[in-house]
Formats: structure tokens, sequence, C-alpha cells
């Protein structure tokens, strides 16, 4: 008899626990994101990084052209949290040049727990030429992953990324950065379930 009231208090504990859970999770207060919004975003299928960190000071500049030794910083409006699955990048040089070597790019994860508002960086330091082919054409990678897994990037973070030029000669005269993810299955992850 007594164990069998010792289950019986342990399952009504694990009940008021995922009850209160539940309450948690439910209250409108604690939702980053309405489903109108996520409904929003389930037939896209890509980000634009465009968006241009200004402020930040020392090698860093506000707009195009990025002249040599200084470097620019792109990053995404918020947004609800998405996987993504592989990057493209455009860069448009000075005078038609095509030395993708000279541009160095790194992604960061922000704000990625730092104090330095740098962000987390994800994936190794990449070169222009991994995204260009010497005639312009572009090379689709696979984002990076993290202990052999995708990356989510959480609707309190963005994706930044910052390319540096290193070049002795041409201005860099703009970027397009998309990052791909897989809306199928951010729509099947974010749908409302309704049991219907």
């Amino acid at each position: 008899m007594s164990r069998v009231e010792g289950q019986t208090s342990t399952c009504v504990k694990r009940c008021d626990a995922s009850d209160q859970l539940m309450q948690t999770i439910l209250c409108p207060s604690q939702m980053n994101f309405s489903q109108r919004t996520l409904d929003e975003y389930s037939d896209n299928s890509q980000i634009n990084l465009e968006k241009i960190e200004t402020g930040l000071g020392g090698d860093y500049v506000n707009t195009f052209p990025v002249p040599p030794t200084k470097q620019i910083r792109l990053t995404h409006l918020t947004r609800p949290g998405y996987t993504p699955t592989k990057i493209a990048i455009d860069l448009n040089i000075a005078g038609g040049g095509n030395n993708y070597l000279d541009f160095t790019l790194q992604f960061y994860l922000v704000p990625g727990g730092t104090a330095s508002g740098q962000g987390l960086e994800i994936g190794s330091q990449m070169r222009g030429n991994q995204f260009l082919n010497k005639d312009g054409t572009q090379i689709h990678i696979p984002f990076p992953e993290y202990r052999a897994a995708p990356i989510d990037v959480g609707s309190l973070e963005t994706l930044s990324l910052v390319i540096r030029n290193n070049g002795a000669a041409n201005n860099l005269d703009s970027a397009f950065v998309t990052v791909y993810y897989d809306n199928k299955l951010f729509y099947q992850l974010c749908k409302k379930r309704c049991g219907c």
C-alpha cells in the first residue's frame, strides 16, 4: 500500500510540474513571435545579410566601398529562429577585379554569450575564392556545423558576417550574402499544433 501511495505521489508531482511548465510556455508574454509572424516566414527559404552594422570603430567602415585593410560587418533584421543549410556570396570588386582570395570572411552568432559583443565565431575563417570562381560564378557551400550537428540561430540571436579586405589595391564595392534554410522543415517544426 505504501508503495502505491509513493508512486501516486510521484505521479501527482510530475503532473503538477508539467502543468506549471505548460502554463509558462503557453503564456503569451513568454512567446517571442506570434503564430501569425511564424506563418509569414513559412514560405521563405533564405535570409539576406544586407544590414550594415555601423559605429563599430577601428578598422570597420559604415558603408561600402570597403578599402584595403578595412572591414565591414553585415547582419539581418530580427526574425524567428532558423537553421541555416548553405551559403551563397557575391563580391563586387572595383575595376572588375576577381582577386577574391584577398577577402576573408568570418561568420558570428550574436550575441553568442560574449561580453565583447563580437559574438561567437561560427566555423573557420574563409576566403572569397571559396564562394566565387574567377569568372564570378557562385559556389554554394554548406553552412558550418557545431559538434557535427546543424547550428540553430535563435530568435534572440542574429547571424553576422565580417568581410575584411586584405588586398593592396581594389575596393570591395558591394557584397550580397544569402544564407539558405529549409523552409519546409521550418514550417513543420513551427506550425500550430491543433491535433486536427
